[in-house]
């Protein structure tokens, strides 16, 4: 009987601490704001990105670190050829915290992605230290190398920061902080001068506006 009620009481303190566990997850969740790549509709169309290939990168390539959520964006760096498409790939954790987007782990490189016979994607990332440029050489032609090292990775991270915010339905106040004549589609069509992304008094970034890039600095809270 007393081993009864001993097995009793270890199964429902077991149950307890389940229940707590799920507690503080639902509370770390609803404090940090995340969405799943399942509940965000695709946005990435609007960029000139094929919306399947960036579902595959946030599944297959990012991570996250401190729960947050990942959004991916890239360039692709020259034609198609034979299945195969050869990106600059930008991938970012991005969260809510105290009414602000923070970014958590993130990446960022050249992705050989290859359409494979049954309908899917599979990637290539090179290895990092001495083997990178061994990789590269081997992996990446010329051309397309050349265009990864004029990418701009400013650009993709404006991507990533748009659609969090609106997967977020976060309010965006800023300050434009210099307004240019370069007419634009979408904030790729930007590029963020250099001398203020080297300012830490504000997370500057580009923004399409009216057809016209702007430095801006961001201002964000959460609905």
């Amino acid at each position: 009987m007393k081993m009864k009620l001993v097995i009793a009481a270890a199964v429902a303190g077991l149950a307890i601490v389940a229940v707590l566990a799920t507690i503080q997850k639902s509370r770390l969740v609803e404090q940090i704001g995340v969405v799943s790549p399942s509940d965000r509709s695709c946005d990435s169309e609007a960029y000139g990105m094929d919306c399947r290939i960036v579902k595959y990168l946030e599944e297959n390539i990012a991570f996250t670190s401190r729960g947050g959520t990942p959004f991916c964006s890239y360039e692709q760096l020259g034609p198609e050829k034979e299945g195969v498409l050869y990106l600059y790939v930008l991938c970012e954790e991005l969260y809510v915290r105290d009414g602000k987007l923070l970014t958590g782990g993130g990446l960022s490189g050249p992705v050989r992605l290859t359409r494979t016979a049954d309908g899917g994607l599979a990637y290539w990332m090179p290895r990092d230290g001495n083997a990178y440029a061994v990789d590269m050489q081997k992996n990446f032609p010329k051309e397309y190398r050349d265009a990864y090292y004029d990418t701009d990775v400013g650009r993709l991270h404006s991507v990533n920061e748009e659609r969090a915010e609106r997967a977020f339905r976060m309010d965006t106040d800023y300050t434009i902080e210099k307004a240019t004549d370069h007419t634009c589609d979408t904030v790729l069509d930007c590029e963020t001068p250099k001398e203020f992304l080297i300012q830490s008094r504000c997370p500057f970034r580009s923004k399409c506006l009216d057809g016209k890039c702007a430095v801006i600095c961001p201002d964000v809270s959460k609905k």
